[in-house]
C-alpha cells in the first residue's frame, strides 16, 4: 500500500512523493517489456533514449499515462560490466510518484517482473493544513534555508 496517505498528530499529513526502486533482471526480460511498450504502449512513451554517460543507464524511458502522470525506467547502468550470458542480471530501476500513478496496470506489470525490489530512495512530503499566506518566516531562518537550496 505504497500510495496511502498516513495522517499523524498535530494536523500534519505525511505521504510518499517519489519512489525509486531497483531490481536486477535479464536482458531478455527487459526486451519483453520493451516489446510491450513498442506494441501495446507505443502512445504512452513520452521519451525513449540511450545514453553512454557513465552516470546514466543505457536504456531510458519516460512513460506518460496521463496529464502530469509520468514515470521513468532505466535499464543496464553504464557502470555495469556486460557479460555474454543469457542469465546475466542487470540493474533495472523505476522512479515514480505513487500518489499520482496509484494502482496503474503498467506499474503493476513492471513491479511483477521481480520479487526482489530494493528501495533506493524516496521523498517524504509533509502537508501542513495552514494557508500559506498565514505563514511568517523568520529572516534568520530564511537565510539559513537559502544556503541549503
Amino acid at each position: 500500500m505504497y500510495y496511502q496517505k498516513i495522517e499523524s498528530f498535530n494536523n500534519l499529513t505525511y505521504s510518499i512523493d517519489m519512489l525509486r526502486l531497483k531490481t536486477y533482471i535479464t536482458y531478455s526480460k527487459f526486451t519483453e517489456l520493451e516489446f510491450y511498450f513498442d506494441i501495446a504502449g507505443q502512445d504512452l512513451i513520452s521519451k525513449k533514449y540511450t545514453s553512454s554517460r557513465a552516470k546514466d543507464f543505457f536504456y531510458n524511458y519516460v512513460i506518460e499515462i496521463g496529464e502530469g502522470k509520468s514515470f521513468y525506467i532505466g535499464f543496464l547502468h553504464n557502470t555495469e560490466r556486460r557479460v555474454p550470458n543469457d542469465n546475466a542480471l542487470y540493474n533495472f530501476t523505476i522512479e515514480f510518484n505513487p500518489n499520482k500513478i496509484k494502482n496503474h496496470k503498467i506499474i503493476h506489470r513492471i513491479l511483477s517482473m521481480s520479487n526482489d525490489w530494493y528501495l533506493k530512495s524516496f521523498d517524504l512530503a509533509v502537508d501542513i493544513k495552514v494557508n500559506i499566506l498565514d505563514i511568517i518566516v523568520d529572516q534568520r531562518f530564511k537565510e539559513d534555508f537559502a544556503i541549503l537550496l
